[in-house]
């Protein structure tokens, strides 16, 4: 029985790209990833903080567009 990454509950049954460390010098700024076990409330919470960050850059991305056509044609 798989253990989650972040919690420690039993039934982690999710595999998903998690960050598992960080490593900084004064060139580089490395974040390492990989595959881990997270139960479903994990997961779940994972997925929505992706797609929350995915919708707001596309909103973004609208919303400077359509401040820049709005720029050039007055």
């Amino acid at each position: 029985m798989a253990y989650c990454y972040q919690c420690g509950r039993s039934g982690a049954y999710h595999r998903r790209n998690v960050v598992t460390g960080h490593s900084s010098s004064s060139r580089t700024d490395v974040t390492y990833t990989g595959p881990r076990f997270l139960c479903d409330k994990c997961a779940l919470n994972m997925d929505k903080t992706d797609l929350l960050g995915r919708i707001f850059n596309k909103y973004l991305i609208i919303i400077v567009l359509v401040g820049l056509i709005y720029f050039f044609k007055r």
